[in-house]
């Protein structure tokens, strides 16, 4: 029998989120904080956001992704009657890939210093809904300092296949002698749904050791839900007062999270990306509905320690002025030789990245949005001195020729997508990024841009193998070298001037070329090296779009593309959209005759420095009646 369901919102919580460190022992003698699920950490007395931001959850609990492919829903749940209390939490894997049989659970730490080598028992009530691929499993591991100990593993509970009201589950585990926390999982095995409520940790010995566990011939379980750091702390307010010594590289993340049903990133940033001695790491992240705050993430032992050292207000994230101080904080009180920003946030080809809805994003007009520009982008980057690093770890359609121009001078490499994009794409990346300037501070633009495309590739590959819905058209990612931008500049510029030559008697050949050539935002942006390759055949435009593919192949030292959609993508866009007339049927809203004269007069450097916009002017003005 299913337990009354309620009325209530559903949050769908896909990613690994961590917790506050481990817990004091209640008057039951539970070792388990928040057994209940009752409440979160999302309310905080210092007037400060929660690492959350607008999501919820329990409190000590967090959600471990046993599914690469991300697919598994985890929920703070209201939908059905609990056990006790107010609050259950479940998780639903209807949605996983069948051929991916993964475990996935709820996860709590637990300090064992004082009662390692003695045995524990855990106990919680399990609902399941009917479905013979599920099974509801407890699992125990012990870890020292954030390495797991054990032969090999902990036990898990006896598989329940059956659907039943809530009933309650027990499993026993003797502590290793050497641990010092344990993790208990409440989680499914296979393909359904599972609630959870009551659990009780308790020291217990009397219990005896479960039977089922894992021989020395399976893998290991533990290394899919344990990362190398294991708990995240909250720290109170620390504005620093002296500069810090000079460090090998920053690392900052402009996170512009205030948009709707916007996904803080910072705490599953801070999990894969800490400082230590070669680094510092700092976030400005402005969550939807509340303010924005400038963290420090640092590494401390077994740890993750954010601690918040400037408080914004409501910025405006699409104002230049609010990166240029981010970029004035880091380098005035966490001064380093060299610099990689990392901007978060929706994004739109050479209109910039970075929305702000508390901010007045959302107006009226051809842009829709108003947008971190990127000659406000260049401009805020030229006030810090530059960069050696730009990634894009979310924005969409970023990996504009006109975006990566403007920044030609102020930063060694540009990371961008020319297609959708998201933080899904690069949260397996952000770790080896980060790896790798720690430990090699000199590595060369062209290194890290090759480092950086391969951990994006191998993650989007973990997820395609797992049948992750969320990859299957949102990647075409380039590392560009900016210094050889300037020539591609020329090179544009001759080939403009070698398509404005050609008109009017090669119109219908390069519409053609056009109509052949890889395309974005709904046929707004082409991809410039494909368009430059479908123009060889044109006798008058042949040589000099040679020349602009020559150039753009020394630009691009990296790209990962999607072999499906785009399997002829080079890299960089470039403004070309459709005819207004077919704009309508394709869904752009930025066709040339609304948005020609926005992008006209956008301030963009590449326009100043090639006819590229003469030859559109032209291009278009020859369909006109």
């Amino acid at each position: 029998m299913r337990p009354t369901t309620r009325a209530g919102s559903l949050w769908f919580i896909c990613l690994l989120l961590a917790l506050a460190p481990a817990s004091a022992v209640d008057a039951s003698g539970n070792l388990l904080r928040n057994p209940g699920f009752e409440f979160s950490l999302l309310d905080q007395d210092d007037g400060l956001p929660a690492l959350h931001g607008s999501l919820q959850e329990p409190a000590y609990w967090w959600p471990g992704q046993g599914d690469p492919g991300q697919c598994a829903m985890f929920l703070w749940d209201t939908t059905v009657q609990p056990k006790a209390g107010e609050r259950t939490v479940s998780v639903s894997t209807e949605l996983q890939n069948p051929s991916c049989n993964h475990y996935n659970a709820w996860n709590s730490y637990v300090a064992c210093d004082a009662f390692a080598g003695s045995s524990v028992t855990l106990r919680a009530y399990a609902y399941l809904e009917p479905h013979e691929e599920a099974a509801v499993e407890f699992r125990i591991h012990a870890f020292r300092d954030g390495v797991a100990v054990g032969a090999p593993c902990g036990g898990a509970s006896a598989p329940l296949h059956e659907a039943s009201d809530w009933v309650e589950h027990a499993l026993s585990f003797r502590v290793p002698p050497e641990a010092t926390h344990l993790m208990v999982q409440l989680g499914i095995q296979g393909t359904g749904s599972a609630w959870f409520d009551e659990a009780m940790l308790v020291v217990d010995e009397d219990a005896g050791v479960a039977t089922e566990t894992w021989s020395e011939e399976t893998a290991d379980p533990r290394c899919i839900h344990v990362m190398e750091v294991a708990e995240v702390d909250r720290g109170t307010f620390s504005s620093p007062t002296v500069p810090c010594p000079e460090k090998e590289w920053n690392i900052l993340m402009y996170a512009a999270a205030d948009f709707w049903n916007g996904y803080a990133p910072m705490e599953d940033f801070a999990a894969d990306v800490q400082g230590n001695a070669a680094v510092n790491v700092l976030v400005l992240e402005d969550p939807y509905g509340t303010g924005a705050s400038i963290w420090h993430v640092q590494r401390a032992g077994y740890q993750v320690e954010l601690t918040p050292l400037h408080r914004l207000g409501e910025p405006d994230m699409a104002d230049g002025e609010t990166l240029e101080r981010f970029l004035a904080f880091a380098n005035a009180w966490y001064p380093a030789k060299r610099t990689l920003l990392l901007l978060y946030g929706h994004g739109h080809a050479w209109w910039g990245t970075c929305n702000d809805d508390s901010n007045g994003s959302m107006v009226a007009g051809t842009a829709v949005r108003d947008w971190l520009s990127p000659p406000e982008l260049a401009a805020a980057l030229e006030f810090a001195g530059g960069i050696d690093a730009l990634m894009f770890s979310a924005p969409c359609n970023a990996s504009s020729l006109e975006a990566a121009y403007e920044v030609r001078s102020h930063t060694d490499l540009f990371v961008a997508s020319e297609e959708g994009s998201g933080y899904t794409l690069w949260r397996d990346a952000v770790g080896p990024i980060a790896y790798l300037v720690s430990n090699s501070p000199d590595v060369s633009p062209r290194a890290l841009a090759e480092e950086a495309v391969a951990a994006i590739r191998e993650g989007v590959q973990k997820m395609i193998d797992a049948g992750s819905p969320y990859v299957e058209h949102q990647w075409s990612i380039a590392a560009t070298l900016t210094g050889q931008l300037t020539n591609v500049g020329f090179a544009l510029d001759a080939f403009s001037l070698a398509l404005l030559a050609a008109l009017p008697e090669q119109m219908s050949a390069i519409s053609a070329a056009r109509a052949r050539t890889e395309q974005f935002r709904s046929g707004e942006l082409v991809d410039i090296q494909h368009f430059a390759r479908q123009c060889l055949g044109i006798p008058e435009v042949a040589d000099r779009a040679a020349e602009l593919i020559d150039t753009l192949k020394r630009a691009i030292v990296a790209r990962i593309a999607n072999p499906v959609d785009h399997p002829e993508s080079g890299g960089l866009s470039l403004y070309f959209p459709v005819y207004q007339e077919e704009a309508s049927e394709n869904g752009a809203v930025c066709d040339y005759g609304n948005a020609g004269h926005v992008y006209c007069n956008y301030g963009l450097d590449l326009i100043e420095a090639t006819h590229w916009h003469a030859f559109l002017e032209s291009y278009f003005g020859q369909m006109d009646p």
